[in-house]
């Protein structure tokens, strides 16, 4: 196994296989799904900053830097690619705008930079899948092995770490442990891991296969499926962190109920109306 055959598995996949489901599918998907999870994002967001009790608790701080780091995504890579989708390719076709394109789907979701100077394959999505820097040796596996496949599994392990962590704590100072206290914890660490495991980590353990010698047309269509839902995952995560802010859940709940129509009007049919009128004798 090469580094240089082992850092390509990715862009193996985007060159040389199309996503079976229709563009105009995953167009309309990424603008359903895309939208109100923008609105809700920016909604925890400005609650989180204009409350001063939420803005000083230590819980918030990953859910406000993770919302941001993924706002980019949402507002950048996500309308890079409903252009693609349109068009069938990159628009408009300049270097910068795959460095933009690059910076936001691997900067923002990965957390790497791109810095090196790179050749853009403007037919392809994310002009061609992965920065250059991912087909040498080290700099690929690292990528790929640390940033990517270690962080999803560290998350789930983290997670229930948590949660032992508390059970214990409680033990040493003897105190039973309330578990109705920590539904709201509990609910949304098992959303934000069970859906970020479930959607991204089949994408990985198929990249790893590769990796590991499976021949790269094996795999190569589910691969591109769970790449395309893992932006699932961060459409999916400002909902899931409402969890943590009942207020903020009952106020858009509100709103939205305010916005819909409280009643439907029912329209009474219309139709010939015969009258009868006595006759008046006359004496």
């Amino acid at each position: 196994m090469t580094a240089n055959n082992s850092s390509n598995s990715n862009t193996a996949v985007f060159s040389n296989s199309e996503m079976s489901l229709p563009r105009p599918i995953r167009f309309w998907l990424l603008v359903i799904f895309n939208i109100p999870s923008v609105i809700c994002s920016f909604s925890i967001i400005i609650h989180i900053i204009m409350d001063r009790v939420q803005r000083y608790a230590l819980q918030n701080h990953t859910i406000l830097l993770i919302l941001i780091i993924y706002l980019p995504i949402q507002l950048v890579d996500i309308n890079f690619y409903l252009v693609f989708f349109h068009y069938g390719y990159v628009s408009p076709s300049k270097p910068i705008v795959c460095l933009l394109w690059w910076f936001a789907d691997y900067g923002c979701f990965i957390g790497g930079l791109i810095l090196m100077a790179c050749t853009y394959v403007y037919t392809l999505s994310v002009c061609g899948a992965s920065p250059c820097y991912q087909s040498y040796g080290i700099l690929g596996e690292w990528e790929f092995i640390v940033n990517s496949s270690i962080s999803i599994v560290l998350e789930s392990i983290v997670s229930i770490g948590l949660i032992v962590r508390v059970q214990r704590q409680k033990r040493r100072i003897h105190q039973s442990t309330q578990w109705h206290k920590y539904r709201r914890m509990i609910i949304q660490l098992f959303l934000v891991s069970s859906v970020d495991l479930s959607l991204n980590l089949p994408f990985y353990l198929i990249a790893f296969a590769h990796l590991c010698g499976l021949p790269q047309e094996y795999g190569a269509q589910l691969q591109l499926y769970f790449f395309f839902l893992g932006y699932f995952a961060i459409f999916l995560f400002p909902f899931a962190s409402l969890c943590q802010f009942p207020e903020l859940r009952k106020t858009i709940k509100n709103k939205i109920i305010a916005v819909l129509p409280r009643q439907l009007y029912r329209r009474t049919p219309v139709g010939p109306v015969t009258v009868t009128i006595p006759m008046v004798q006359q004496q």
